[in-house]
């Protein structure tokens, strides 16, 4: 969250990019987490998640209100001038080269492809595990990390 707050207030001087898969895994996540709370509340054990959750189909209202959760979303991050972005991959050969060489699953490789077929010099991402593989072809770092370095920072009145 203060990575976004950083973003609104023009503190980087950097151009940040959201794919769309990654907004489909954010609708996937909503998706499931409103599922995983209505399973914990029945007393069901979370760890049968993935097999249990085509017992707990999605009312109406909830589709709806994760609807409008997406839509507010993407409309802020408009404003922001961070627009979603497809993939544009057409080799996926970045793909394969990550998960093999890294040992991470497809769903990050894609990710890192994405990001690499932009251009991005950072990737960023709350998933230590993915840091921890010491990615060499691009910069990969909590957002916190990404907030401490210097050059991406503007340059405010009290700097000089």
């Amino acid at each position: 969250m203060e990575l976004l707050q950083g973003i609104i207030a023009d503190k980087y001087n950097a151009d940040f990019k959201i794919s769309a898969w990654t907004i489909g895994e954010l609708v996937q996540s909503a998706l499931d987490n409103v599922v995983a709370v209505r399973m914990i509340r029945d007393g069901r054990n979370p760890r049968f998640f993935q097999t249990m959750k085509e017992q707990y189909p999605l009312s109406n209202e909830e589709k709806n209100q994760i609807g409008l959760s997406i839509e507010d979303f993407l409309d802020k991050i408009e404003r922001l001038d961070i627009r979603p972005v497809g993939t544009g991959i057409e080799d996926y050969s970045d793909m394969r080269d990550f998960a093999f060489n890294y040992g991470i699953e497809a769903p990050d490789a894609l990710h890192l492809s994405i990001a690499g077929y932009l251009d991005c010099e950072f990737f960023l991402t709350t998933d230590k595990r993915l840091i921890d593989k010491k990615i060499k072809e691009i910069q990969v770092m909590l957002p916190p990390t990404f907030d401490r370095l210097p050059y991406v920072r503007r340059r405010s009145k009290e700097d000089g």
